[in-house]
């Protein structure tokens, strides 16, 4: 039955898509889908608690990555509307893997959806780094959109009954996974942190890096950073470097202390809902983004803002 079918890895995307998703199939009058992977099988009641119709798990054989799946989903979306993709790294590559079997049109890290007359959907996506927004019109179907993570609130749950199907994955001989290593994290996952410093170049020093934490830690957030602190300086890890290549957050406050401001890093900062900027250079191109702005020295800022902020919160 056409209808929408939202795809993610990971339950926190799966059950945002759903919420979109379910707002979408409202519009087309039609069914919606939630499909997920087997390393998130749990998720799929989730989904139908949150909004969709039904769930499907794709079952992949041993051994085999998610692109592995892309015959079975694209047989899945033969006769859908609209397909939703969580912008994983792996998800892409099935995104793009099964709109090439289907020859449907894929939009890439949608920020905007909007429904149009005709059953059309009009897409806003950034392009040229982040430095633009495109705005693209999907007719043809499957229309086929990939979303990053946080773009979408979680729905509510409520109480709600579906069916929970298997698709079990056909083996491909020609792959295989040798090895899995888990990603070591450093501290506070900055996609998951409430508030969030994030230092640049204006800091002088890597020891000067005890002055962001504890102000993050005052607020009970964390520290990030733009790109050359992390790549070329190498003073954080690299999964604290937010940007358009980076991570992406949204926080409910985001301090940008010493960054100049560029659109590859002020991209990643998008969605958070108030933005503070500390810069002695009162011409820094981030505070053309910022709702507050504070031209000082980092280094007799943020001591201060620690200090009031502790007597203030306790």
């Amino acid at each position: 039955m056409p209808g929408v079918i939202v795809f993610a890895e990971q339950r926190s995307t799966l059950l945002e898509l759903t919420g979109e998703g379910r707002k979408l199939a409202d519009w087309l009058g039609a069914t919606l889908t939630a499909v997920t992977s087997d390393s998130a099988q749990e998720a799929a009641l989730d989904a139908i608690a949150h909004g969709a119709d039904e769930a499907v798990v794709l079952q992949l054989p041993a051994g085999q990555p998610l692109e592995t799946a892309a015959a079975e989903f694209a047989a899945l979306c033969a006769d859908a509307d609209l397909v939703l993709f969580g912008a994983t790294l792996r998800a892409k590559g099935l995104a793009a893997r099964a709109a090439a079997r289907l020859g449907a049109p894929l939009a890439a890290e949608a920020l905007a959806l909007r429904p149009q007359a005709g059953g059309a959907l009009e897409v806003d996506r950034m392009v040229y780094g982040g430095g633009g927004i495109a705005t693209q019109l999907l007719r043809t179907r499957p229309m086929m959109v990939t979303i990053p993570a946080r773009t979408f609130p979680v729905p509510a749950a409520s109480p709600r009954s579906g069916e929970v199907r298997v698709i079990a994955v056909a083996a491909d001989a020609r792959v295989r996974v040798v090895a899995q290593r888990p990603r070591t994290q450093q501290g506070t996952d900055i996609a998951e942190a409430p508030a969030v410093v994030g230092v640049g170049r204006g800091v002088a020093k890597s020891e000067d890096l005890a002055l962001a934490e504890a102000l993050a830690g005052a607020m009970g957030g964390a520290v990030g950073c733009t790109r050359p602190v992390a790549e070329d300086l190498g003073w954080l890890p690299e999964d604290r470097y937010i940007g358009i290549s980076g991570r992406k957050v949204a926080p409910r406050v985001y301090v940008a202390v010493g960054t100049s401001g560029q659109v590859q890093h002020v991209s990643g900062v998008r969605d958070a809902k108030v933005v503070v900027a500390i810069n002695k250079d009162e011409n820094a191109p981030i505070f053309k983004h910022a709702d507050y702005g504070l031209v000082a020295d980092l280094y007799t800022a943020l001591p201060a803002l620690t200090a009031e902020l502790k007597k203030l919160l306790g």
